[in-house]
């Protein structure tokens, strides 16, 4: 007697996969294919466009103070000297000079604002003598007010200050002549 209940049989009494013999030709076609498939795609990764070979970028000369006093030297109060254009120009002003003491301390002051840089300022060594730091110092808060509180400074005003910049300029960068 079968001990196995009627649920548990499997159905129409199929016990498994019926056998078939693959011939051996269709093996190997399969390999063969198979083989073909991945050749193609390797050969077709290898042609894929590659990403072009950014070149790198040539090396920007370093300005100096040379480059800054001829910017200084063309540097020259814009007609109409409103509120805009003594913005920018006191902009261009200051830079120029923060780009000489720069130089002269040898101490990053460029990307410093002008409270850092007062706050720096005695402990520079700088070529200047004690009255043209002072001079330096009163300057660089003018020009702060000309350029957040737009403080009113007439062409004549300006083209002294940018005589007073190159002044120390020259006096910063060894005597610099152009």
């Amino acid at each position: 007697m079968n001990a196995q209940p009627d649920s548990l049989k499997p159905p129409h009494d199929i016990l498994g996969a019926v056998p078939y013999e693959t011939p051996l030709w269709m093996l190997v076609g399969l390999v063969l294919l198979a083989l073909l498939c991945l050749a193609t795609a390797y050969w077709l990764w290898k042609r894929r466009p590659l990403k072009p070979a950014v070149a790198a970028p040539e090396p920007v000369p370093a300005l100096g103070p040379e480059d800054w006093l001829k910017e200084l030297m063309l540097l020259a109060p814009p007609s109409p000297f409103d509120a805009e254009a003594r913005e920018a120009y006191y902009f261009e002003l200051t830079r120029i000079l923060k780009n000489f003491l720069q130089f002269d301390a040898k101490k990053p002051l460029v990307d410093m604002t002008t409270e850092e840089l007062m706050a720096e300022f005695p402990r520079l060594s700088l070529s200047l003598k004690r009255d043209q730091r002072e001079d330096v110092q009163a300057f660089v808060l003018k020009a702060d007010q000309i350029k957040f509180a737009h403080s009113e400074v007439g062409r004549t005003e300006a083209e002294q200050d940018r005589a007073l910049v190159e002044k120390w300029a020259r006096g910063m960068s060894g005597g610099l002549r152009l």
